[in-house]
Protein backbone atom coordinates (compact mmCIF):
# COMPACT_ATOMS: atom_id res chain seq x y z
CA UNK A 1 0.00 0.00 0.00
CA UNK A 2 1.29 3.43 -0.59
CA UNK A 3 0.40 6.29 1.10
CA UNK A 4 -0.11 9.57 -0.89
CA UNK A 5 0.99 13.09 0.05
CA UNK A 6 -2.40 13.83 1.10
CA UNK A 7 -2.74 11.20 3.10
CA UNK A 8 -4.92 8.74 0.82
CA UNK A 9 -3.60 5.04 0.77
CA UNK A 10 -3.35 3.84 -2.75
CA UNK A 11 -3.02 -0.11 -2.90
CA UNK A 12 -1.28 -1.66 -6.31
CA UNK A 13 -4.37 -2.59 -8.06
CA UNK A 14 -5.89 0.82 -8.69
CA UNK A 15 -2.71 2.10 -9.93
CA UNK A 16 -2.47 -0.66 -12.00
CA UNK A 17 -5.99 0.05 -13.24
CA UNK A 18 -5.47 3.43 -13.82
CA UNK A 19 -2.21 2.62 -16.20
CA UNK A 20 -4.52 -0.11 -18.01
CA UNK A 21 -7.45 2.57 -18.42
CA UNK A 22 -4.21 4.67 -20.10
CA UNK A 23 -3.58 1.61 -22.35
CA UNK A 24 0.00 1.71 -21.21
CA UNK A 25 2.30 -1.15 -20.50
CA UNK A 26 5.42 -2.17 -19.20
CA UNK A 27 8.04 -3.26 -21.69
CA UNK A 28 11.67 -3.13 -21.84
CA UNK A 29 13.12 -0.24 -23.95
CA UNK A 30 13.82 -0.76 -27.69
CA UNK A 31 17.87 -1.10 -28.12
CA UNK A 32 19.02 0.33 -31.10
CA UNK A 33 22.89 1.09 -32.11
CA UNK A 34 23.81 4.92 -32.14
CA UNK A 35 24.43 5.90 -35.76
CA UNK A 36 25.98 8.53 -37.11
CA UNK A 37 24.93 11.06 -40.04
CA UNK A 38 27.68 8.75 -41.66
CA UNK A 39 26.89 5.54 -40.91
CA UNK A 40 22.89 6.35 -42.17
CA UNK A 41 24.42 7.66 -45.67
CA UNK A 42 26.55 4.78 -45.90
CA UNK A 43 23.76 2.43 -45.36
CA UNK A 44 21.20 4.18 -47.36
CA UNK A 45 23.96 4.09 -50.30
CA UNK A 46 24.09 0.01 -49.73
CA UNK A 47 20.27 0.02 -50.22
CA UNK A 48 20.20 2.25 -53.04
CA UNK A 49 22.75 0.47 -55.21
CA UNK A 50 20.62 -3.04 -54.49
CA UNK A 51 17.19 -1.69 -54.68
CA UNK A 52 17.19 -3.24 -58.57
CA UNK A 53 18.38 -6.46 -57.58
CA UNK A 54 15.95 -9.97 -57.72
CA UNK A 55 15.62 -12.94 -56.76
CA UNK A 56 18.95 -14.38 -58.53
CA UNK A 57 20.75 -11.71 -57.40
CA UNK A 58 19.76 -12.19 -53.50
CA UNK A 59 20.37 -15.87 -54.02
CA UNK A 60 23.91 -15.29 -54.26
CA UNK A 61 24.26 -13.40 -51.25
CA UNK A 62 25.22 -15.63 -48.13
CA UNK A 63 23.08 -14.35 -44.83
CA UNK A 64 24.47 -14.33 -41.66
CA UNK A 65 22.51 -14.67 -38.37
CA UNK A 66 23.91 -14.43 -34.31
CA UNK A 67 22.29 -15.28 -31.00
CA UNK A 68 23.37 -13.84 -27.81
CA UNK A 69 23.23 -16.36 -24.59
CA UNK A 70 24.23 -14.72 -20.91
CA UNK A 71 26.50 -16.35 -19.03
CA UNK A 72 25.50 -13.73 -15.55
CA UNK A 73 21.78 -12.92 -14.26
CA UNK A 74 19.90 -10.52 -16.02
CA UNK A 75 20.12 -6.87 -15.58
CA UNK A 76 18.47 -5.80 -18.11
CA UNK A 77 15.17 -4.73 -15.65
CA UNK A 78 14.66 -1.20 -16.73
CA UNK A 79 11.43 -0.27 -17.85
CA UNK A 80 9.13 1.89 -20.00
CA UNK A 81 5.40 2.78 -19.75
CA UNK A 82 4.65 3.09 -23.74
CA UNK A 83 1.02 2.73 -25.35
CA UNK A 84 1.07 -0.11 -28.18
CA UNK A 85 3.10 1.04 -31.07
CA UNK A 86 5.12 3.33 -29.46
CA UNK A 87 7.99 1.00 -29.91
CA UNK A 88 10.51 2.94 -31.67
CA UNK A 89 9.50 6.41 -30.34
CA UNK A 90 13.01 7.70 -29.53
CA UNK A 91 12.10 8.46 -25.53
CA UNK A 92 11.81 4.56 -24.80
CA UNK A 93 14.73 4.10 -27.28
CA UNK A 94 18.32 2.54 -25.03
CA UNK A 95 21.06 3.60 -27.69
CA UNK A 96 24.20 1.46 -26.62
CA UNK A 97 26.92 -0.40 -28.90
CA UNK A 98 27.17 -3.81 -26.44
CA UNK A 99 25.58 -5.20 -23.80
CA UNK A 100 26.52 -5.16 -20.20
CA UNK A 101 26.60 -8.89 -19.55
CA UNK A 102 28.92 -11.41 -19.60
CA UNK A 103 27.96 -13.67 -22.96
CA UNK A 104 29.08 -15.63 -25.83
CA UNK A 105 28.07 -15.25 -28.96
CA UNK A 106 27.09 -17.95 -31.45
CA UNK A 107 27.48 -17.14 -34.82
CA UNK A 108 25.60 -19.26 -37.96
CA UNK A 109 24.94 -18.86 -41.94
CA UNK A 110 23.24 -20.57 -44.53
CA UNK A 111 24.40 -21.55 -47.45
Amino acid sequence: MIRANVGVAIVPQTISRHLAEANLKSKRPFRALPLTPEHRQLRLEWCQARSMWNVTDWQKVVFSDESRFVLGTDDNRVRVWRRPGERYNSLHTDLRHTSRTAGVMVWGHSL
